[in-house]
């Protein structure tokens, strides 16, 4: 209380990130703008793009590979038909957070990320979300390699989120842009997940997190 809001944007401590940091950051940006009378584009020096390609985000159902497959495939085919031209598949079918309680292989994987391509076709972008499935690097980069040959933009949080060096390691030899960030908390664990972890794509859950 009493301190400057303009300098509270940028102070919170290491370990501050938390949702009610999330909420507070926000009520700061927020009064910000009100006080310059302007819009908050204009404290982040103006747009940096003119425009942006939105991307669908398909989580699939099913109880079995075969169900998982089928659904993803058909959302994929609707997105595309109601005009995305890039969309994120969930191919969430073994580790932690597997949906539906899910335990397949890792070939499931790379089958269903072949049928999401079959089905969108060649000039469709295609990211691809595995949730933390992995615990080994090695591991790891060998699915990710097979399912690279289906032209994949991103992959998405292959391994658990403290495993930097994996990260990294991944970064260093399976030639496909990884993306990892959501649980993160601040932009001291950004630091060191981009610059330690070599992630390509950060991605701040900033309607959570203080960064």
């Amino acid at each position: 209380m009493g301190q400057d809001v303009h300098r509270q944007l940028h102070d919170w401590p290491p370990r501050a990130g938390h949702l009610r940091h999330g909420a507070l950051d926000m009520a700061l940006w927020n009064i910000r703008g009100k006080s310059a009378g302007a819009a908050l584009l204009a404290a982040f020096r103006g747009a940096q793009k003119t425009q942006i390609q939105p991307y669908a985000s398909l989580l699939p159902a099913g109880h079995t590979a075969k169900e998982y497959r089928e659904s993803l495939v058909a959302k994929a085919r609707e997105a595309r038909r109601i005009g995305f031209r890039a969309a994120k598949m969930e191919v969430c079918v073994n580790g932690p957070y597997a949906h539906n309680r899910l335990s397949e292989g890792d070939d499931a994987i790379v089958e269903i990320v072949a049928a999401c391509r079959e089905s969108i076709g060649p000039d469709f972008v295609m990211m691809v979300d595995v949730c933390y499935c992995w615990s080994n690097a090695k591991e790891a980069l060998r699915v990710i390699k097979a399912a690279g040959t289906y032209d994949i933009f991103f992959l998405e949080t292959p391994l658990q989120l403290d495993d930097l060096d994996g990260y990294a390691f991944l970064h260093d030899h399976c030639g496909i842009p990884i993306a990892a960030g959501e649980l993160q908390n601040t932009r001291f664990e950004f630091l060191d997940l981009m610059d330690r972890g070599k992630v390509d794509v950060a991605q701040p859950d900033v309607a959570a997190w203080a960064v």
